[in-house]
């Protein structure tokens, strides 16, 4: 499972940095408090796998990476940035406000049809009459990589997507 590697990420944060315990460092009792800024996306997996992670007490923080990002600009601090893209680390990593980025998951771009009188079963079948497909806005991840499989099919093909 992908999470694992965050969960390891998160290991290795926690040994790193202030010590955020309740007696300032004077002996230890409490956990230090690791911050996740993640996009809304990974909210189910990261909201599952942090009670687990016994090495430090996990504050998650959810909202589209654009979001978090612009918080990071202002100075918001966060011990992980994990966003729904790769352009926004990069970018924020380039401006100096975060370490290189280190890719720890990854999506897959699926279909969703009704689960009864599914007329779609490959991309193909996006080109028939009467089939609409609904993308995210331009921007958006899903709408982007949707954007690069349109892009994929080529002009005449593309056109031919609802």
């Amino acid at each position: 499972m992908r999470w694992v590697a965050a969960l390891a990420a998160l290991a290795l944060l926690a040994g790193c940095g202030d010590d955020d315990s309740a007696d300032g460092g004077g002996g230890g009792a409490s956990k230090p408090t690791i911050t996740v800024s993640a996009a809304a996306s990974m909210k189910e997996a990261l909201t599952a796998c942090a009670p687990g992670f016994s090495d430090a007490t996990v504050k998650l923080q959810f909202a589209g990476s654009d979001e978090l990002a612009a918080q990071i600009r202002q100075g918001v601090p966060v011990d992980v940035f994990a966003a729904a893209n790769t352009k926004l680390p990069d970018a924020l990593a380039a401006e100096g406000k975060l370490e290189d980025p280190q890719e720890f998951a990854s999506n897959q771009l699926v279909l969703a049809v009704p689960a009864e009188d599914a007329q779609v079963d490959s991309l193909a079948d996006l080109e028939q009459p009467g089939v609409k497909l609904v993308i995210g806005s331009e921007g958006v991840p899903v709408g982007d990589y949707t954007g690069k499989v349109l892009a994929n099919l080529g002009a005449e093909r593309a056109r031919g997507v609802e």
